[in-house]
Order: C-alpha cells, then sequence, then structure tokens
C-alpha cells in the first residue's frame, strides 16, 4: 500500500468519525447546534385561545431542537402536537406563513409543527379565512441562577455584552465582514439576536440584527404582548483592521537523527519555525511554512500549500482542509560538504478542532503530509494544540537514497506580523 494510500485513508477516517455525529445532528434543511444552556419544555407555556371550537396542544416530549438559521443564530425550536376536537370543514394552522393540513382522525384534526420557542408568532387554527383559534406560546421567568444568555462560539472573539434580559432567555450570533478594498479590509460585525417574549414597539419580532462598524454598543427598546417595555443594549468590540496575512514564529529543542553513507549524527538541537497564512476567503487560503533544526547537521524544510475546507462538520466546529502544493527541502550532514537541495511534492490535509473541549478560541489540530514519490520516503505529521499561543508537537522522517533525516519535538508559537 503505498504513502498515497494511506493519506486518502486517513481523510476518509478523520471525515467519517465525525460525519456520523454531524450526519445524525441533521433535520431537514436546518443544521443544528450546541446550545451550551440547558432548556427545558417546561419553561414554556402553552395557552389556546379559541371562540367556540375546542382546541388542544402540548409539546411532544424530548422534541427539542437548537438549529441554526441562515444567520447564524442558534434558537430553539419543539414540535408542537395541536388537536382540533370538532369536525370543523375547511380547517389548516397557519404559522409562520405556512398553511399546514392536518390529519382527519374522525373525532379531531391533528398535526404537529416545529414552534420558534424564541418566536412570538401564535399558530392559528383557520376556518377559510376566520381565525378559530390561536395558540401562544411563552417563555417562563427563569429561576434564579440559570443561565439564560447564550453567546454563540462566532461571537467568541468579539466580547459581546448584553444588559437588560436579565429574566429572559437570549440568544445571540455573529458574523463578521470584510468591506473596503482588497488589501485594505475594513470589519463588519454582523450580530443576530433573539429573545424570549417581547418585540419591538411596531410590532416586528425577533431575530433583530445589529452591524457594527466599530466597537460600540446599540439599544433599542422591546415591549411585551402586555405592553410592559424593557431597554436593551448589546454591546461588541470589532477590530480596526481585518489582514490578509497573519504569521507566527515557532521555536524549540528538536532531535535530529541524521545520516549519510555509514555516519550519524544523533543529537537535540535548536529548531525554528515560520507559518504564515493569507485568506482569500473565510474558507480559502495559501499556506507555507519554514522549519530549520540544527545540531551540526541542517535539515531544513519549506513548504507552500492551497487550503481550502473540505467539510465543515458538527456545527462548524470541527473542519477537514486538504494542502495541495509543493516544499523545498535542504540536508547537510555535519562536515560533509555533499548535500541534498530539491524540490518535492508531498499531500496532505489538517483535521481543525475549534472550541477544543469546549474551550473557546482554544484549537487542536491534526495535520500529515506524505510523499507523493515512492523513491523518496517523507512522512510530516503534527499536533497543534492553542490559540494566538500554542504548542507543536511535530514529526518528520525523510531519506533519499545514502541520505536520511529523522527529527521530532515540542515548539512554541508565538503571533509575529500581519499585515495586506
Amino acid at each position: 500500500m503505498t504513502k498515497v494510500s494511506l493519506l486518502l485513508i486517513s481523510l476518509v477516517f478523520s471525515i467519517s468519525v465525525f460525519a456520523e455525529s454531524a450526519f445524525n445532528l441533521s433535520f431537514g434543511p436546518v443544521k443544528t447546534g450546541d446550545s451550551r444552556i440547558n432548556l427545558s419544555l417546561k419553561d414554556f407555556d402553552i395557552k389556546p385561545i379559541t371562540s367556540g371550537v375546542e382546541v388542544k396542544s402540548s409539546f411532544i416530549r424530548g422534541s427539542t431542537q437548537w438549529v441554526r438559521t441562515e444567520q447564524n443564530l442558534l434558537v430553539p425550536r419543539a414540535r408542537l402536537a395541536i388537536m382540533v376536537m370538532n369536525q370543523t370543514p375547511n380547517v389548516h394552522i397557519l404559522y409562520k406563513g405556512q398553511a399546514i393540513i392536518p390529519e382527519n382522525r374522525g373525532d379531531h384534526l391533528y398535526t404537529e409543527i416545529f414552534v420558534d420557542l424564541f418566536g412570538l408568532e401564535d399558530a392559528k387554527v383557520m376556518s377559510g379565512k376566520k381565525e378559530l383559534a390561536h395558540i401562544e406560546v411563552s417563555a417562563k421567568k427563569p429561576k434564579a441562577g440559570t443561565k439564560t444568555k447564550l453567546i454563540d462560539y462566532s461571537c467568541s472573539r468579539n466580547g459581546i455584552s448584553v444588559q437588560g434580559l436579565d429574566d429572559q432567555y437570549i440568544s445571540v450570533g455573529c458574523r463578521m465582514e470584510r468591506r473596503g478594498t482588497w488589501h485594505k479590509g475594513r470589519p463588519r460585525l454582523v450580530v443576530t439576536w433573539s429573545t424570549t417574549n417581547y418585540r419591538l414597539r411596531d410590532g416586528t419580532e425577533a431575530p433583530f440584527v445589529s452591524y457594527f462598524n466599530q466597537s460600540g454598543k446599540t439599544e433599542t427598546i422591546l415591549v411585551d404582548r402586555y405592553g410592559k417595555e424593557i431597554k436593551v443594549s448589546i454591546g461588541a468590540q470589532v477590530p480596526p483592521r481585518l489582514h490578509r496575512m497573519n504569521t507566527a514564529l515557532g521555536f524549540g529543542p528538536y532531535f535530529l537523527e541524521s545520516s549519510f553513507d555509514n555516519s550519524k549524527n544523533d543529537k537535540w538541537g535548536p529548531a525554528f519555525m515560520i507559518y504564515g497564512k493569507y485568506d482569500f476567503s473565510p474558507t480559502v487560503s495559501a499556506r507555507f511554512f519554514d522549519a530549520l533544526v540544527y545540531n551540526e547537521s541542517i535539515f531544513n524544510n519549506s513548504g507552500l500549500y492551497f487550503a481550502y475546507h473540505l467539510a465543515d462538520l458538527l456545527d462548524g466546529k470541527v473542519s477537514i482542509v486538504p494542502l495541495l502544493g509543493f516544499q523545498g527541502l535542504y540536508f547537510k550532514f555535519k562536515d560533509n560538504p555533499n548535500t541534498n537541495n530539491n524540490i518535492i511534492y508531498p499531500q496532505g490535509f489538517e483535521v481543525v478542532w475549534r472550541h477544543a473541549f469546549d474551550i473557546e478560541n482554544y484549537m487542536i489540530v491534526y495535520g500529515m503530509f506524505l510523499s507523493t514519490d515512492d523513491k523518496e520516503r517523507y512522512t510530516n505529521a503534527w499536533v497543534r494544540w492553542g490559540k494566538k499561543y500554542f504548542w507543536e508537537l511535530n514529526f518528520i522522517e525523510w531519506g533519499l537514497g545514502s541520505y536520511k533525516a529523522t527529527t521530532w519535538g515540542l515548539s512554541v508559537g508565538i503571533p509575529f506580523l500581519k499585515f495586506l
């Protein structure tokens, strides 16, 4: 089995490990997400208001889902069972602009619909144009000490603050946009939020959107169905620039095993690295690296790669990223004047786990390069942990003819220059 085959198997395995969980979370045309707050259907009241027609409604136990909307907002929904007990002709259920025709079960009509638990819109029981009943869903006041604010991971770098909704559930999602010219990008943060029981004064329902072109806050007045008003403030931090090029430096002790013909040199030595990433878009980039290890022998490995998100799984927390490109390799054994300096073409991938172990902004990255040439041995594998500062455990093995080098060690990475 060739190393290219092993690379493909590793990539497929990495996808399959996460795909099952991700696909099981899917429901219809929506994505489900990790809520990070405990929400029970017992926290909500259902109140059918009728005019002569008997209507019963209740939540389906265990049907709660947190779904991610197109606005990158996590909101809860649950299946609501509706029974219309009278045999009234031409009945349909109207909810969020959709008409649902219920089942005829002989002595009653029955249907189940997903309702937005953070939305105030009522489900209406209609007969033609006449409203027979409507069903109100509202949130109870949370118990003291209950976590009510869901600030999504997409907002983790923006210091989101919420004031004025301490006794209500709220969900906040973020999306960073780039505006301006290609290399003079200015950020615009789109903050979408939704809460229970309240709407704007003109009756507009959640979700609400705020645009931040710089750090600051927005304020508004919300009102519930009984006329009670509340002032709400959303604060956010926005960086002054969005640079396309980001670099980092790495250094640490590495063990270098090197040989040429029958001579060997196995010692610890210093290692120096530089990493770079140029973003074409949030999911497409060009990446480069250079790693130098010295212990009388010199081993230098550099590379330039095109990277793109092949798959995002587990609500975007896990990404599969192929790395397609080439490398330069230089090797000199101690005082021997003979050197190897050539271009090689190993290909690889990374599996990126964001907010690992539910620690905001910390990542675990597993990556691997394998040789595409059976005559030239090359393996490069790494595990990285951290956020701006990170630790990296790296193993590189290379061999061609009588040349051989194997190096491994632990390095620390620190942010360096940002530009463009």
